[in-house]
């Protein structure tokens, strides 16, 4: 989400929660949070909408030296140890492109499977997923045919930044895509 006003993300599950609502009745079911973990109130806004939810650890092209340190395993496993009570946590991700090289991407990997078996793990959002350190591989970021698709059948791939793959246009929405955002989304009519 975008916070024009505010510009930090609330810690406030009901304005989470209106925004995941508009989000679903738009027919989304699924988050990508870029780069970043949110609140627990967004988790918690996230398991009431039934939406699910890909949280990030805050590398893109991350360098030693640069404003924050870098320790991708303590990053990793905080993120997992507090939010794995969330049901809304489906997939989580390593970071944006980038991508850690071996073997600390597969240590990653194996170190997320540890702490929760059953989370969906993906290495780095926009490349770089192989079988020993991901779930998902890296589709092609071509137009492609899907029945002659280069990636691999027998696991989930992302077609990173293809965006008319995961939205399907419906007109009768036209409607609520209309106008600036507004300084308070409690007022929209959801029921129309």
């Amino acid at each position: 989400s975008i916070y024009p006003i505010k510009l930090t993300s609330p810690a406030s599950k009901e304005e989470h929660l209106n925004r995941l609502r508009i989000a679903r009745a738009a027919g989304f079911n699924y988050v990508r949070l870029h780069t970043h973990c949110e609140l627990p109130e967004f988790f918690e806004a996230a398991d009431e909408a039934g939406m699910l939810v890909q949280a990030e650890l805050p590398y893109n092209h991350a360098k030693p030296g640069e404003a924050f340190p870098s320790d991708p395993k303590r990053d990793l496993t905080e993120l997992i140890t507090h939010y794995q009570r969330y049901v809304s946590l489906a997939t989580c991700c390593m970071g944006n492109e980038g991508g850690f090289r071996s073997p600390l991407d597969t240590e990653l990997y194996k170190l997320s499977k540890h702490l929760n078996p059953s989370l969906l793990v993906l290495h780095h959002d926009g490349g770089t997923n192989t079988r020993a350190n991901s779930d998902f591989r890296s589709g092609p970021i071509r137009p492609w045919t899907p029945a002659k698709s280069p990636a691999p059948n027998d696991v989930p791939y992302i077609a990173h930044e293809y965006l008319n793959l995961s939205v399907k246009a419906d007109p009768r929405l036209d409607y609520r895509f209309t106008g600036a955002y507004l300084a308070s989304l409690t007022s929209l009519d959801l029921d129309k």
